[in-house]
This record gives structure tokens, C-alpha cells and sequence, in this order.
């Protein structure tokens, strides 16, 4: 009856929260991944920053020297422009991910307040029947 219908949508609005909870965590954990990431390809890319600059100072040694330097540089600068342009878009994903994050916690929370509102609902058609 009417006390079994309102128990299922209790429920169904239940998992509803649990489902949206779950996806708002694993794209927390993305995020957080993501982040790590970001920080590694940093990391990488401030060591090879060091390592450019440490090959700049060797430069002007020998021409035979010189010239294998210069093909590690351009080797270096190369992965370093891989490096930012994973960067760049691990930034463009995280954006993403928090857009999408936000619009959960809006929808878990809009979900929630129509939950809420059908329960009073309930509760005083309960109450006046």
C-alpha cells in the first residue's frame, strides 16, 4: 500500500545518495591521483631544468663534447615539452574532474532536499489521513 510505496522510494532515494556519494569519492581519489601526478611531472620537470642548466655551463668544452651536449639538451627540452603538455592537460582533466564533482554535490543535494520534501509530504498526509 501507501506505507510500502513510500519504504521503496525511501529506499530508491537511498541508493540514489549512496551511488552519487560513491562517484563523487572515486573522482575525489582522481583527483587526488591526478595531483600526484601533477606534482611528479613538476618535480621531473624542475630536475630537468637543473640538468639543462648544468649542461649550459659544460658547453664549452671540446666540440665533440659540445655537440653531445647539445643533443641531450635538445633531448631534454623535448621531454620537458612532453613533460608541461602533460602537465597542462593533468590541470585541464583536474578542472574537469572538480566541474564534474561539483555538479554531483548539486544533484546529490538537490536529490537530497526532494527527498526531504516528499518525506514531510508524506509525513503530514500521514497525519491529516
Amino acid at each position: 500500500g501507501f506505507l510500502g510505496k513510500a519504504q521503496q522510494q525511501h529506499r530508491i532515494s537511498q541508493e540514489a545518495q549512496q551511488l552519487a556519494g560513491a562517484r563523487v569519492r572515486h573522482l575525489e581519489e582522481k583527483s587526488q591521483n591526478m595531483l600526484a601526478e601533477n606534482h611528479r611531472l613538476q618535480q621531473k620537470i624542475r630536475e630537468m631544468e637543473l640538468e639543462q642548466s648544468a649542461v649550459l655551463e659544460v658547453q664549452d668544452k671540446s666540440e665533440e663534447e659540445r655537440q653531445s651536449l647539445l643533443s641531450r639538451l635538445q633531448e631534454v627540452e623535448s621531454q620537458r615539452d612532453s613533460e608541461i603538455d602533460a602537465l597542462q592537460e593533468a590541470h585541464s582533466r583536474i578542472r574537469s574532474l572538480q566541474n564534474e564533482k561539483e555538479t554531483l554535490s548539486l544533484e546529490v543535494e538537490a536529490e537530497l532536499e526532494r527527498s526531504r520534501m516528499e518525506t514531510e509530504e508524506r509525513e503530514k498526509e500521514l497525519r491529516e489521513a
